[in-house]
């Protein structure tokens, strides 16, 4: 009994995973419309995914009206996730993240969670 409490022991770490490889996943949609399902899925047995370190890369272009010469077009912070009205992680068909409304949310969690300096830094990306 000793052995499973004892506190005076130091902590140990498990640090067997000492690589990782990023891997491009692709949609099954790749022409998108109003309302549109954005399904990512992986299908490879063989690895491991680690959610903190997936990111999600958009690519696209912002074009000006030309029927209105003198208006400027200028993003607003964290602009793109207002693009999406929810967003789901699944990992094998169970529900492991959900979130409505991910622009207001990750808005308020970068307010709270970072000092102006890092702020006015990471507005350049938006």
């Amino acid at each position: 009994m000793e052995e499973i409490l004892n506190i005076s022991e130091g902590v140990t770490f498990e640090e067997r995973i000492t690589n990782y490889q990023h891997y491009t996943h692709q949609p099954f949609t790749h022409s998108l419309n109003n309302s549109d399902e954005i399904i990512i899925s992986v299908q490879q047995q063989d690895i491991f995914t680690v959610p903190s370190k997936s990111f999600l890369y958009i690519q696209g272009q912002v074009e000006k009206d030309e029927t209105k010469p003198n208006v400027s077009v200028r993003l607003v912070s964290n602009a793109f996730m207002y693009l999406f009205d929810e967003i789901k992680n699944q990992l094998n068909g169970v529900l492991v993240d959900h979130v409505r409304n991910p622009g207001i949310v990750s808005t308020l969690k970068g307010y709270v969670s970072f000092n102006s300096d890092k702020v006015k830094a990471l507005e350049i990306a938006g």
